[in-house]
């Protein structure tokens, strides 16, 4: 057996600022934001943390970050941490943060990524289009309609 020691977060704060900048790419893919970066300061913030949760916890801190900013940049004032240690998202604030960035004459575009996701994530997990239709309680048919108009 081969044992592989893996330094925690906390042993590797210089690798913060790198993976601080993956995390804003992928939310700003995510989330369809537009986040461009972190202020020195909220970096700061972020590299002091111990992270307990670990890379997950920083990943939900700026996902969360980059929700509440109001601007392009993530302020130090957007940080917020979950002291529960169970940083997730729910679809709400999802929903109420992509309608307070995107705007609300935007309401359609947003629920149709949402719903294109929706199905692309169901479709990871299952390829059986009858199987799925009958969890949700839909017709083999309507779902294939669905999976066609997001050209899934």
């Amino acid at each position: 057996m081969i044992k592989i020691e893996v330094p925690t977060l906390a042993q590797r704060k210089k690798d913060i600022p790198i993976l601080v900048d993956f995390f804003i790419k992928k939310a700003n893919k995510d989330l369809k934001l537009n986040i461009k970066g972190i202020s020195h300061d909220a970096l700061g913030v972020l590299q002091n943390r111990s992270y307990e949760g670990n890379i997950r916890e920083l990943k939900n801190t700026v996902y969360n970050s980059a929700l509440n900013a109001h601007e392009d940049i993530i302020q130090k004032d957007n940080i917020k941490f979950d002291n529960t240690n169970n940083s997730t998202i729910t679809m709400l604030d999802l929903i109420s943060n992509l309608l307070d960035t995107q705007g609300i004459e935007n309401a359609k575009n947003i629920y149709e990524d949402i719903e294109k996701d929706f199905y692309e994530a169901l479709l990871k997990k299952s390829d059986n289009i009858t199987h799925l239709a009958n969890h949700l309680g839909i017709s083999r048919s309507t779902l294939r309609k669905i999976i066609q108009k997001h050209k899934l």
